[in-house]
């Protein structure tokens, strides 16, 4: 039977109240409140169901009480089990051992009443609303030590009059629909829902066994009658006994949180160490990635978990619907290209035409080159840029399952998207990035996709990479698409979107220190790009120009103490990483895969703190790493469990999630399937909590960003971690 256990004062229809709530079918008092439909939805979310046994603790006082429940529950269209408890010879609660004799008599029915649920596999329920507030206190503590289903409360907003004139109300009347007015009045509600109880103490009862009920006895529990009311002396074993037990229990689980800290050569959340031994092991020992067949499930687990994206480029966000929708933006700007330029409209037709029909051959007649390429499509019949990428993407708007076939060809299958190199895996972007955002409108849309990209992740805060020189062939200069870069980030909700601005080795060095230049233009100023842009990076082909030839051309950041993440190691020797770190004072490495050959400059990253950004799938895509459903080479096994091993602060990111054909969520798992023998949940948060850890922002923020994920952490924990 599903039981509800109540404190009992002077005011016996507090529990026809909650009742109520819990049983509308017997007692349907809120029919006609306003809030009718929100109290169902709420009964619905915690999963209530109704109630069989009412278990009352009371004081001699509340006896009169008690007698009136028995005539009430007697209009109920069906009998319920009513048993009630009182301390024998108090009749109010005044004195400090009074107070302690209620709190033992609260402990054990409680105790009583979760062993007994437990067993017989029902709910239990805890009303807060009815006696002295000492009592309700007691008895919220002996829900958290003991389990329960739900702890209920009940509020109203009765003036003195109307509250009396509620009290006056027939017993038969609390069993039926309440007049609007005073069901408008009464608020029920779950204060907490399935707290899971103190394990250790729990099992310390369970292991008494048959000792508990001579030990701690409840009288008259246990018999076959529904109606029953017992006196209990004043005594206080059981609290004191509780209170003992959890002395000893708090040392031992600091003993263990201990134990646990210091085998870690890196952290995690601090509240995930108070939760109790049994679900930090449960955390440890649960791995993800070995089952293909889980992987559905781990994956609705990490999209719940909030996350930090470090290594994210603007010109790879977009995948084939995602390109589609920024170039519907452009929709009027085509229509009117169409009426100045006949030639523009009739090849928009003719492709158009082309996909309707599926004949693939005519539409790559169509293009410059044959190709999708987005670099020969820029200067087609000489429009404005990005016309004639805009068209081309717009013409797909109604199939864009054949855009991404075209565009990734047996690239849709992951197996064969397998160690492509970087020429290839950029190649796929070139309809993207700067061949599609050189509009304002463009750019909007692109940041607005990411807003949602953000929000379907639970990303909470981002660092967006972007090179504001690559969106200047259209209409838009640089300092047009700073500006736009900082309001549209600024506009994203419930995400802290940064900046970082982005060189490449392989380009003009008078490029990167334009770059550099155009940095701390704005951030000399304009306040609100000093509170967005967090970094620098360098990125493109290691070989093409060494760290150490770079110096000079960073020295005005390291002046102002811009902080430095740099594209290293990705595929080229180690030295790489080495003046990356030494010769340009990076703060973060962005790949860092061939980090491993250098194990004392692996040391020299965990004593600096300097953190990784790995990113599996384009790692896997470009270089080729072990994946046990994709590229099941296990002799080119991927880094991350051994950098995890030596301590390093290694992030999980998605480097260009569109190119990639991934998301946040599914790096996480993809990292823990290219990992032999996958990662434990308790890795997961880990790394999670790297990457909030790295952000670039300030302390404080950095700090509030912590809370907030580490609050986000333990609900999701708590609801339930991944089996």
């Amino acid at each position: 039977m599903n039981t509800l256990v109540a404190t009992l004062g002077t005011t016996w229809q507090v529990l026809p109240e909650i009742f109520a709530y819990t049983n509308p079918g017997a007692a349907p008092l809120y029919e006609h409140s306003s809030a009718a439909g929100d109290i169902q939805e709420e009964r619905k979310d915690y999963g209530l169901r109704p109630v069989q046994s009412l278990w009352i603790i009371t004081t001699e006082g509340g006896i009169e009480e008690w007698q009136n429940l028995c005539q009430w529950q007697q209009y109920l269209p069906e009998p319920i089990e009513m048993r009630c408890w009182y301390i024998k010879g108090i009749e109010e609660l005044f004195t400090p051992g009074e107070n302690r004799a209620m709190a033992d008599l609260i402990y054990r029915v409680a105790l009583h009443a979760r062993l007994h649920t437990r067993r017989n596999n029902s709910c239990l329920y805890f009303a807060l609303a009815g006696g002295r507030k000492t009592m309700s206190a007691e008895l919220q503590q002996a829900a958290h030590l003991f389990g329960a289903d739900a702890l209920l409360h009940v509020v109203d907003r009765f003036a003195k009059q109307e509250r009396e004139q509620f009290n006056s109300l027939s017993f038969q009347s609390l069993c039926q629909p309440l007049p609007k007015e005073f069901a408008d009045s009464i608020r029920p509600l779950v204060t907490n829902g399935d707290l899971p109880g103190n394990e250790a103490l729990l099992n310390s009862f369970q292991e008494l066994d048959c000792e508990f009920e001579e030990r701690f006895p409840l009288p008259g529990f246990g018999d076959q009658q529904r109606f029953s009311i017992e006196s209990v002396p004043a005594q206080d074993d059981l609290h004191a006994w509780v209170k003992e037990r959890q002395k000893r229990a708090e040392a031992l689980l600091a003993n263990y949180r201990l134990q646990v800290s210091a085998h870690e050569k890196l952290g995690n959340f601090r509240a995930l160490y108070g939760l109790s031994p049994q679900t930090v092991e449960k955390l440890r020992q649960t791995r993800l990635g070995c089952d293909q067949h889980k992987q559905e499930q781990e994956l609705a687990w990490l999209r719940r978990l909030p996350k930090a994206e470090l290594h994210c480029h603007l010109g790879g966000i977009l995948d084939s619907a995602g390109m589609i929708r920024v170039a519907e933006a452009m929709a009027d700007d085509l229509a009117a290209e169409d009426r100045r330029n006949r030639e523009f409209a009739i090849w928009r037709r003719d492709m158009e035409t082309a996909i309707r029909s599926g004949n693939i051959p005519y539409l790559k007649s169509l293009l410059p080159g044959g190709s999708l390429s987005g670099k020969p499509l820029r200067d087609n019949f000489s429009v404005t840029q990005p016309l004639s990428v805009a068209a081309l993407l717009y013409a797909f708007r109604d199939n864009p399952q054949l855009l991404d076939s075209l565009l990734y060809g047996v690239y849709q299958q992951p197996s064969q998207f397998t160690a492509v190199g970087i020429e290839s895996y950029e190649e796929l972007g070139n309809l993207q990035g700067s061949g599609l955002l050189q509009s304002e409108k463009t750019l909007r849309a692109a940041m607005a996709e990411l807003g949602a990209i953000c929000r379907r992740e639970r990303i909470g805060y981002l660092e967006l990479r972007c090179s504001p020189l690559n969106y200047v062939r259209g209409d838009l200069d640089k300092d047009d698409v700073v500006r736009i870069l900082v309001e549209e980030a600024e506009r994203i909700e419930d995400c802290d979107v940064r900046l970082l601005f982005i060189a490449s080795r392989h380009r003009d060095p008078e490029q990167t220190k334009e770059h550099i230049e155009l940095a701390l233009h704005w951030f000399d100023n304009s306040k609100s790009f000093r509170e967005r842009f967090v970094g620098f990076d360098l990125a493109g082909a290691e070989h093409a120009m060494q760290p150490a030839a770079m110096r000079e051309y960073f020295l005005p950041l390291h002046e102002r103490v811009v902080r430095m993440t740099i594209h290293a190691g990705e595929g080229e020797r180690a030295e790489n990483i080495w003046e990356a770190v030494y010769e340009l004072s990076a703060d973060r490495i962005g790949h860092g895969l061939t980090l491993k050959e250098y194990p004392d400059l692996i040391d020299r990253f965990r004593d600096r703190r300097i953190a990784l950004e790995m990113c599996p799938s384009s790692n896997r895509q470009i270089r080729g790493y072990y994946h046990p459903h994709y590229s099941p080479q296990e002799e080119r096994k991927y880094p991350l469990s051994s950098y995890l091993e030596a301590g390093l602060r290694v992030s999980i990111n998605t480097d260009n999630p569109g190119i990639s054909r991934t998301s946040l969520s599914e790096e996480f798992l993809t990292a823990a399937q290219m990992t032999p023998g996958g990662l434990s949940a308790w890795h997961i948060l880990q790394i999670i909590r790297n990457g909030y850890q790295a952000a670039f922002c300030g302390q404080e923020q950095r700090r509030s960003h912590l809370i907030e994920a580490e609050k986000k952490i333990i609900e999701a924990v708590q609801d339930g971690a991944i089996e």
